[in-house]
């Protein structure tokens, strides 16, 4: 223990030395300092690099490429600019409400209890309403998005209130447009919604209807919908959601239940809708051709009407393979479509 004491203040007695040594140094340098003789010393050495390059033959060219020669160097002089105010343009008191992002810190420190106002504030102000084409959503929002879809049904199904209360801007259309950098981070938030939701399909079924109301803002005469871009999460290639909707379309049939004659034609109206909505989400062929057996499966109408309804769906099918098949060439490499 003596040894070991003694070896630290040892250390520390050559450590305080060799401080107050570089110290002395330092202070004898600043104390030799002298500005006129310094001054005199970058002259002298700017005068030496004006004669090694002032070389006869130089273009005019060539001399403006240099830049300033090293003479003039020494006669510039820093000027600063006169600060004007400019009145309420200046004052940030001025600024609207809806043009200030909330600090990216201060987003953790939302409790439950705040969630709906940061959900619309997220969706509306810094999604929805924003007009920039290259905006994009600091990864803090996504954060908190994700926080709060994460939280429970009721803050799903706040998501898809405030998402539709932003629908059918455009009262010609009935079509809300987005600029592209909305566009994308509305389809990131929406990724985050169906991520959470994949357990709560109700949720995604209250979500479907938006789906077809956004869309890209773009000088292109193909219209994108988000629907088009959310249409590959993995929540649309499975049965269940869509045996969902074909329940609510029919009024609320268990799966597995008889339809009675008389509810047949509602029965395959609903059947079609569905497998067309089915074929717009791209869902697998396979999986299509399995629902649409299934359903048929719990009808057991013999009317006449059953027949032609029950073709209007076997032709349904039959032009999604199609279109499945097309999609597929010009995929292609070397296909018409894909040259430029």
């Amino acid at each position: 223990m003596h040894e070991a004491i003694n070896k630290f203040v040892v250390y520390e007695k050559f450590a305080e030395m060799t401080h107050k040594y570089d110290v002395q140094n330092f202070s004898k340098l600043l104390d030799d300092y002298n500005t006129a003789d310094e001054l005199k010393s970058i002259r002298a050495y700017l005068d030496i690099e004006q004669q090694q390059v002032s070389e006869e033959g130089r273009t005019g060219l060539a001399e403006e490429a240099k830049g300033p020669s090293p003479k003039q160097a020494t006669s510039y002089r820093f000027h600063f600019v006169q600060y004007q105010t400019t009145g309420s343009r200046g004052d940030l008191t001025q600024i609207p409400r809806e043009e200030l992002t909330l600090p990216k810190e201060k987003l953790s420190a939302y409790t439950a209890a705040h969630y709906p106002e940061l959900l619309r504030y997220i969706l509306l102000a810094r999604i929805i309403h924003q007009t920039s084409d290259s905006a994009q959503l600091h990864e803090e929002y996504y954060v908190a998005l994700n926080r709060i879809l994460g939280s429970g049904p009721e803050a799903r199904r706040l998501f898809v209130e405030v998402l539709m209360s932003a629908c059918h801007t455009d009262q010609m259309t009935k079509h809300t447009w987005l600029s592209r950098g909305s566009f994308l981070n509305l389809k990131h938030a929406v990724d985050l919604f169906l991520y959470e939701a994949q357990e709560d399909l109700e949720a995604v079924l209250m979500i479907m209807p938006a789906l077809e109301v956004f869309f890209l803002k773009s000088q292109d005469k193909l219209q994108t919908t988000l629907r088009m871009r959310v249409r590959d999460h993995i929540v649309w290639k499975s049965e269940p959601i869509w045996r969902l909707k074909f329940k609510h379309a029919v009024g609320g049939h268990a799966e597995g239940e008889e339809v009675k004659e008389e509810e047949g034609s509602v029965f395959y109206r609903a059947l079609l809708s569905v497998v067309s909505e089915m074929a717009d989400y791209r869902v697998p062929i396979e999986v299509v051709d399995a629902f649409v057996a299934e359903q048929l499966a719990t009808t057991q109408e013999t009317s006449e009407q059953a027949g032609p309804e029950r073709e209007k769906i076997i032709l349904e099918l039959a032009a999604y393979r199609q279109r499945l098949e097309a999609e597929r060439v010009e995929m292609r490499p070397g296909s018409a479509s894909r040259q430029d």
